[in-house]
């Protein structure tokens, strides 16, 4: 006889911290852009760091695999000033399907800024 336990699995959660330096020179089609590879897992939580002085010129989004996935919406950008914004999500990374991009771009500046992502992520259980 087998007994199930009701001991509920927790899976080890961490988190990962990368950043975008978008300069002058970055304009549309011309993205600033950092390929990073997440652990197979789903993603629960995200933050982007808008510094001060963006003055919602400074574009951007997260693209995993083919698809947006920060705005969900296609073609769409976002863009703030000195503003965290925190996004509760459910992306599930597979195997062979690690690659988050994260894309910037600005409407016009004169310097360099750094946006901050980071990614909450559960990892899967391992076997």
């Amino acid at each position: 006889m087998v007994q199930q336990s009701t001991i509920p699995v927790v899976h080890p959660k961490y988190y990962y911290t990368y950043e975008l330096t978008v300069d002058p020179t970055n304009i549309a089609g011309n993205e600033a852009s950092l390929a990073i590879t997440m652990p197979v897992g789903v993603i629960r939580h995200v933050s982007i760091i808008f510094p001060p002085g963006c003055v919602r010129n400074i574009l951007t989004r997260v693209v995993h695999g083919s698809s947006n996935f920060i705005p969900n919406q296609g073609g769409v950008w976002i863009g703030e000033d000195n503003y965290h914004l925190e996004l509760d999500v459910f992306e599930q990374v597979f195997e062979g399907d690690e690659t988050i991009t994260l894309l910037g771009y600005t409407l016009g500046n004169d310097y360099a800024h750094k946006l901050t992502y980071h990614f909450l992520v559960e990892h899967s259980e391992t076997l």
